[in-house]
């Protein structure tokens, strides 16, 4: 994708339709939504969120999964680093944006591959260790809606092209590969890692897991609605809708 991202190339022509065909769906309430959605992938979100999950991994003893959080999700915001240094793409023009356009290059969008990798590794942990089918494949489940929405957002915000979500995913689901590989073959070949000792019972551990979790949801939701940049993006959002 990154070598085919020239102006006359057939990606780059499908990224200017999709990008269209995107501004013309635009609505009120998908603005609020994918705001949302935005808000969950920035960086400081992110951040928090790894925080939060190792912390929540600690209390039930799980040092190995934490650190692979952790550093599954420290080496993912390196690749973007040096994927967006390489390549040099610019953003969308700004005049279809909702928001306001970030400073750094568009190629590929930290936010897609970001919250690929943590929502990723919370899945492939949860096949791990979760033993209910339904429970696990529950979290499966929002962990790959968490993903679609996130990406999906970045192209309906009009901050990335749709070829940047694309090569976002790839890269951040060789790089999930790649962690969930060797941890795999560390575990099976490997000496064994010894975890740390959970805190308290196990109800408390439970009861603490839910309650923080949805903190954490009204916390985005909430920032998400409030923020003052949102009712300038319904507005912008309107607006579009008005001029067709």
């Amino acid at each position: 994708m990154a070598e085919d991202l020239g102006g006359s190339s057939a990606l780059a022509a499908l990224d200017g339709r999709v990008l269209t065909f995107v501004i013309s769906i635009r609505s009120a309430v998908a603005t609020r939504v994918l705001w949302g959605a935005m808000v969950l992938g920035d960086t400081p979100s992110m951040a928090a969120l790894v925080v939060l999950a190792g912390a929540l991994l600690l209390a039930w003893g799980k040092r190995t999964y934490a650190a692979l959080v952790a550093g599954s999700v420290a080496v993912a915001w390196g690749i973007e680093a040096l994927a967006k240094a390489v390549v040099h793409r610019a953003r969308p023009p700004m005049a279809t944006a909702l928001i306001q356009v970030p400073s750094s290059f568009s190629f590929p969008s930290g936010h897609a591959l970001i919250s690929l990798v943590f929502f990723g590794m919370l899945a492939f942990l949860a096949v791990l260790s979760v033993r209910r089918r339904l429970l696990k494949g529950a979290m499966v489940a929002a962990s790959a809606v968490a993903v679609a929405t996130v990406g999906f957002s970045r192209i309906y915000l009009g901050v990335h092209w749709m070829t940047d979500v694309l090569a976002s995913w790839a890269l951040g689901a060789a790089w999930l590969s790649v962690s969930m590989g060797a941890y795999l073959m560390w575990d099976r070949f490997g000496r064994p890692l010894p975890d740390s000792r959970p805190w308290g019972k196990a109800g408390t551990r439970r009861i603490v897991t839910v309650v923080l979790v949805l903190v954490a949801v009204a916390v985005v939701v909430i920032a998400a609605q409030f923020d003052p940049l949102l009712a300038k993006a319904i507005s912008s959002g309107a607006d579009n809708i008005l001029r067709r």
